[in-house]
């Protein structure tokens, strides 16, 4: 479940922490990312903001796994330097603290590298995925002419479920890299988004703002008749208002920010 003060971390651009206003969006540090190969090592920027995500709920990192996210090399005094270096921004990491989350492969990364991962993923599922393929396979199984309406208009209400589904999703208003927006959903359910997108570090959202944007094709390509009388139904598209539009902008904009840089660890 979220944490009770997960809202707390919906913060400004200048926020207060530990008593000492600090810009959150500062750039704390550069880390290599773990998943590029030897030949092109990307860079990304870590704010301010993303390490007090990465020490609050739900992760509540601690010092040995915070310093293996940032890439620290171990040493004698590792975790004190870490501690003593985040003091000076107003975040407070105490000694001996326990995780709260269970560790998982998306915890080694920054967000701009889960959300580089999730648009890579992204691409690599519009483009390869064999949609045609398993929606003519499938069909093939039901051609039945007594069949056809019953699947049509299980195929109709799959579209309406999906599209309420992603609206949804697309009013999620998590902190990502800089941008702050203003919550517009309930906060109990906005709390439960943020719970996993903190999680996730921004892959969630990232390949949400992908497929929402870019829908697969449907699966009625089994009959010409079933063809024609889905295409003859009046379908809802996707909202592309200011919600999902500010999403996509949120997200370039994070994969820009945190993107490929060159400079070395501050």
């Amino acid at each position: 479940m979220p944490h009770k003060n997960m809202g707390s971390l919906m913060l400004g651009k200048d926020g207060l922490i530990g008593g000492v206003t600090v810009n959150i969006n500062e750039v704390f540090c550069s880390v290599p990312g773990r998943l590029s190969l030897l030949s092109s090592t990307s860079k990304y920027k870590v704010t301010v903001g993303e390490v007090q995500r990465r020490l609050s709920p739900p992760e509540c990192l601690n010092a040995s796994l915070l310093g293996g996210v940032l890439r620290r090399a171990k040493s004698k005094n590792g975790g004190k330097c870490l501690r003593e270096k985040l003091e000076k921004i107003g975040l407070n990491l105490p000694a001996g603290r326990r995780k709260a989350a269970n560790v998982t492969l998306l915890t080694s990364l920054v967000e701009g590298e889960a959300v580089h991962l999730a648009r890579d993923f992204g691409y690599i599922c519009e483009t390869e995925f064999p949609t045609k393929a398993v929606s003519e396979y499938l069909n093939r199984q039901h051609a039945d002419p007594n069949e056809l309406h019953t699947r049509k208009n299980m195929l109709l209400a799959t579209k309406q479920l999906c599209k309420e589904f992603t609206d949804l999703l697309a009013q999620d208003r998590t902190p990502l890299g800089n941008s702050r927006p203003s919550p517009i959903l309930e906060p109990g359910i906005q709390s439960c988004l943020s719970h996993f997108s903190f999680i996730t570090h921004g892959f969630r959202l990232a390949c949400h703002l992908r497929r929402s944007h870019h829908p697969p094709e449907l699966p009625h390509r089994g009959s010409q008749r079933t063809r024609q009388d889905v295409s003859q139904q009046p379908t809802q598209q996707p909202a592309r208002g200011r919600g999902q539009q500010g999403w996509r902008q949120r997200g370039e904009a994070a994969e820009m920010k945190h993107g490929e840089e060159g400079g070395s660890d501050d």
